[in-house]
This record gives structure tokens, sequence and C-alpha cells, in this order.
């Protein structure tokens, strides 16, 4: 009986066992079904990934082998700021009656910015009038009374009473002179109450709006900055500005050329022309400051924007400079991958300089204008093509 129930126990082992396989093998046929698509293709992931990549056309970017200065600028800490800016604010107190720009705008020099109420300003204007008129009627009576006096017989005229006649013609005049200085008044005061705008520029935040009381102690209505042109004031040590100078450096032939780097890492278009430099040395810091201007007509400058000056001679010899990171190094030394016009790749042995700039000094290998690979150069050989993506698509580096 032992052995009966061993054997039913072992039958039963063997049906569990076929089972399992059974479900291991339908689980692993759901499983590669899975990594097919609809369309029959393999379904992806990473490994699936890299065999396509490397069955295909590998795919790479390139740069330009260009010819550049062979020394590095020198670099400066500038500092963008406006050549005008004016602070707007009341010259007579008054409710503002209406504000008439958009807060971020460019205006013009003379637009209508502020309008502050104006009803007793005009009143106070024709009052000035009415007293200057009154004041020149009594200027003609006492002309008129004088000259009367005067025409008449020196015998029957008391001398005093021709000195008072003098006295009040004179007293009349300076009454009318008085009356016309204060219509100018009147005048002046009524023309404050239009705030214009005294410079073109872009005009910031509106800090009183539409019924706010102002004053001349209320402090600033808004402000416009001048955006173009606008320049950069740097800072150079006094042996650099010996040197700069004697070369010429603010001359309008100088032989320096100077250019921006942005906060972005770009560089900025324009290359600028001399402004001044400063009357004096600092004894502080043994520098000197010097300014420079800037056409800004896209308004990338803005005032208090802080940028990187690279100034440069612009005799210095060019030489052919390949991006760093397309070079790569073995035991034989340095070299480059090259695409050729039929995008094959080959190999450049070359001789290597100085860095400037993100960019390696080629002192042999590369004559310039050669197209490198800077990007996927560990997916090719030589002898293979691949396929470029950036192809002529190439920043605008420091030059």
């Amino acid at each position: 009986m032992s052995d009966n129930k061993s054997i039913d126990k072992r039958a039963i082992l063997k049906r569990i066992a076929v089972v399992a396989g059974i479900l291991v093998l339908v689980l692993i046929g759901w499983f590669l079904r899975g990594l097919v698509t609809s369309s029959g293709k393999p379904a992806g992931g990473a490994a699936a990934g890299m065999m396509a990549a490397q069955s295909g056309t590998p795919q790479v970017e390139v740069g330009k082998v260009e010819k550049r200065p062979s020394k590095p600028p020198k670099e400066y800490v500038g500092h963008v700021e406006a050549i005008e800016s004016v602070n707007l604010k009341a010259q007579v107190d008054g409710y503002i009656e209406k504000v008439h720009f958009e807060e971020g705008s460019i205006v013009e020099k003379g637009d209508l910015l502020f309008t502050v109420e104006q009803d007793r300003y005009k009143a106070n204007v024709e009052l000035r009038e009415a007293n200057l008129d009154k004041a020149k009627a009594n200027l003609v009576r006492a002309e008129k009374y004088l000259r009367r006096l005067r025409n008449a017989d020196e015998k029957s005229v008391a001398r005093a009473d021709m000195d008072t006649a003098e006295s009040d013609m004179l007293g009349a005049k300076a009454t009318v002179e008085q009356a016309k200085a204060e219509l100018k008044t009147a005048k002046i005061n009524l023309g404050y109450t239009e705030i214009r705008a005294p410079i073109t520029g872009k005009i910031g935040k509106a800090f009183f709006t539409e019924g706010n009381y102002v004053s001349p102690s209320s402090g600033m209505l808004a402000k416009v900055v001048q955006l173009d042109p606008i320049r950069v004031v740097f800072s150079m040590t006094d042996r650099q500005f010996i040197e700069y100078n004697r070369a010429g450096m603010n001359s309008e032939e100088s032989i320096f050329q100077t250019r921006l780097r942005l906060p972005n890492g770009s560089v900025y278009s324009d290359f600028g022309e001399w402004d001044f430099v400063d009357n004096q040395i600092n004894p502080g810091t043994a520098s000197i400051a010097v300014w420079k201007r800037f056409d800004n007509e896209d308004r990338v400058l803005l005032p208090g924007c802080y940028v990187t000056v690279l100034m440069r001679r612009q005799d210095i010899e060019e030489v052919p400079m390949v991006p760093q990171e397309a070079v790569l190094t073995d035991k034989e030394g340095n070299y480059v991958f090259i695409v050729d016009e039929e995008q094959v790749v080959k190999q450049r042995r070359v001789q290597l300089g100085v860095q400037s700039e993100g960019y390696r000094v080629v002192e042999f290998g590369l004559s310039g204008g050669e197209t490198v690979i800077t990007r996927g150069v560990q997916k090719v050989t030589p002898g293979q093509k691949v396929e470029i993506m950036n192809f002529g698509q190439q920043g605008d580096g420091e030059k």
C-alpha cells in the first residue's frame, strides 16, 4: 500500500511539472509577441535601438575648421548703461487727469505722457492776462497825464505835481512788467500740467495713475531710458590703458576690435565705436573706466545688464582653429575625423596649439574650411559613410 501511494505522488508531481512547463512556454510566447509591433518590426527598447543604429548609417554633427585670430581676446566685465535716462516728476500740484502712454512702450521725444488738472491753471492765466491789461491801461493814463503837464506852461504847473506824474508813469511801467512776468509764470505752470517725454526711449512703470494727487514732492512719476544707441562701460588696468593708448585705442583708425559676449553665451553682432575714456585713474584699483557705444536697434542690450567685453587687435594673424569637441587622442597623438563631399569619414592627424574660446589652434594638419565631426565620433570609423544632421547650421561664434 505504501508503495502504491508513493507511485501516485510521483505521477502527480510529473503532471504538475508538465503543466508548469506549458505555462512557461505560453508566457515566453506572449513576451516574444510583445516585442513585435503591429507592422511586424521590432518594438524597440535601448538594445533594439542600438542594433538599428549600428546596422544603418551613423548620424553625426559637424563643425567647420575656421580661420580665427591666433591669440584669444582680452576679456573685461562690462556694464550696460543708458546714454540718457530721465526721471519724470511733477512741477505743479494737482490730480492726474490722464495717463497717455502704455507701460513698457517706446515713446518719442515730445510725446504727451501725463496730464495734470488744468482748470485752475487756465483760470490763473486768464487772471494774469486781465491784470496785464489793467496795468497797461494805467500806464497809458499816467503817460497822457505826464505829457499834458509837460505841454502846459511851466509857471502853471507845480514842480511837485510834475515829480508825482513822472513817478506815477514809472510805477505804471513797472506794474506792466510785473504783470507780464506773472502772466509768463502762469503760462509756464499751465504748460507743466502736460508732462511730455524729454527724450526718445523706453518708458517703464507708471508710479502714479489717473486720479492720484501729485506735487513736486511726490517723487518719480515714471522713468524713460534711451536704448538705441546704448553704451557699455568697463575698466582696464593702468598698464593696459597705456599699451592700448599708444596703439591708438580710441582713435578713428583704431586697430582694436571690441565685441560683447552676452549672458547666454552668444556674441553680439555690433562692434560698436569708442565713446570716451575717463579723465583719471582710480587710485584704489589702479584702473580706468572706458565707455563704448553700440547700436541697439533690436534692444537686446538693456541698462543694468552685465556682459563680457572681448577686445583684441585686428592685425593678429589668423590660423585654422578646430572645435575642441572634435579633437580625439590615441597613443600616436591627436586626430580628427573629416567628412568629405560624399559624406565619407577620413582620419586626419593634427598638431594642436593653444585653446581659445572653445577652439584649438591647428599648427599642422588642417588648412581651414574642412568639415569635422563634433558629435557622434564614437560611432564612426575611417571609410564609413555618415549622415550629417546639422550641416550649415553652425552657431555664430566669436571671431
